[in-house]
């Protein structure tokens, strides 16, 4: 039957940034071969596939020649280096600046997530019947993180500080490389390239060929698919193909729209407040 959730909107469109790194004590400083080699990755979907795009970039075979040991914390993680269970370490680059700036741990390489990294999603149903609630939620989102973003220099950069455990140099230029988009578009690249990793490397997984299966009916497409598992525009043959594409998708999810009058009941009643905390639960991603 699959998932009843459908994309809905972009909340971040900037790439997360990270980093293999080694213990300083190991000397190496560039990294020519993973092969027969652990990476100590942490819990979650994003990483996982960050991996899988480690192995696809050295031509490994994940589970072959080439492992994943996924911890639930950093300090696992750093426990993993410095006994000798994990070669290396797979990890966001703002979560480990403090051990690369005491030296701990050095810098080998730079990878960086190639798609948006944070959509929102909703339920099928939600959609339906809440598009208008949805769609300013998004709106009530942004104003906020434009807010948040105004005191990047005060509040804000400490409070980043705080629960990220950054330096306040971090957390500023943290601030300054996210872009809080807070949309109802959604970059191709976005649904296209997480497919294409795991069709690359889940061989007993089946996901559905057409991008329009993930997206909400009032979602607006933008972006090409510029980078995927195959490396550049690996999607298309060709720059007129690829326009074709596009545009047959857009129509394919413009098909099923309804349309916004039907929701007049719904925009004359709601309020800021209203779904808002049933929303943040269980809706958005």
């Amino acid at each position: 039957m699959g998932s009843s959730l459908r994309v809905c909107g972009t909340y971040v469109d900037s790439c997360r940034s990270w980093g293999i790194y080694m213990n300083s004590a190991s000397g190496i400083s560039n990294l020519s071969d993973l092969s027969n080699k652990v990476l100590v990755v942490p819990s979650g979907l994003g990483a996982h596939l960050m991996g899988k795009r480690v192995a696809q970039q050295f031509g490994l075979e994940l589970g072959e020649n080439f492992r994943l040991l996924v911890v639930e914390s950093f300090a696992a993680a750093v426990i993993s280096i410095n006994t000798g269970l994990a070669f290396a370490a797979l990890w966001e680059k703002y979560s480990s600046a403090e051990l690369v700036r005491s030296g701990q741990w050095r810098l080998i390489r730079d990878m960086e997530m190639p798609w948006p990294s944070v959509l929102f999603v909703a339920t099928k149903d939600a959609l339906e019947a809440k598009s208008m609630t949805i769609k300013k939620f998004m709106n009530l989102t942004r104003t906020v993180c434009q807010e948040f973003t105004l005191n990047k220099e005060s509040q804000s950069e400490r409070y980043i500080a705080t629960v990220g455990g950054l330096s306040r140099e971090d957390a500023l230029s943290w601030m300054r490389q996210t872009s809080w988009t807070c949309s109802c578009s959604v970059d191709l690249s976005a649904i296209v390239g997480p497919m294409e990793y795991i069709q690359l490397f889940e061989t007993n997984c089946t996901i559905p060929q057409d991008p329009s299966r993930f997206l909400g009916d009032t979602v607006n497409i933008v972006g090409n698919v510029s980078q995927t598992a195959h490396g550049e525009n690996s999607m298309t043959q060709s720059g007129s193909k690829q326009i074709q594409d596009h545009t047959a998708l857009q129509l394919r999810v413009a098909s099923r729209r309804v349309p916004e009058e039907s929701s007049m009941s719904e925009r004359s009643t709601w309020t800021p407040q209203m779904d808002l905390k049933k929303l943040t639960r269980s809706n958005i991603f």
